[in-house]
């Protein structure tokens, strides 16, 4: 499991309003997802850098890439939907009637 993450933060940042120029989200399978999202929101780095390479070990899991300048950012990702069970070491199993496994 990498990450590599690389922020300058920016002093001068103010609160802005969320605003999604282009957000896809697709069903890979029962458990995984992609997702690619393009948005503006606040100025919290002057540049931000975030790559993941995750899958399995946490809730989630999977890889990711965080690009931000400025106030612009470009999400894109592929996930699980499941949780992690740190107790057995494996993803949650859940009843097949429940529906808290998104």
């Amino acid at each position: 499991m990498i990450r590599i993450c690389l922020k300058i933060k920016n002093p001068w940042s103010c609160d802005l309003a969320h605003h999604d120029y282009f957000y896809k989200h697709k069903r890979l399978s029962k458990n995984k997802s992609f997702e690619i999202q393009i948005f503006r929101s606040s100025p919290y780095d002057l540049i931000s850098f975030d790559l993941g390479l995750f899958w399995r070990g946490e809730d989630h899991a999977g890889p990711s890439l965080d690009l931000c300048f400025y106030k612009y950012c470009l999400n894109i990702k592929l996930y699980d939907h499941r949780h992690w069970d740190y107790e057995i070491g494996n993803w949650e199993v859940y009843n097949q009637g429940s529906t808290d496994n998104d």
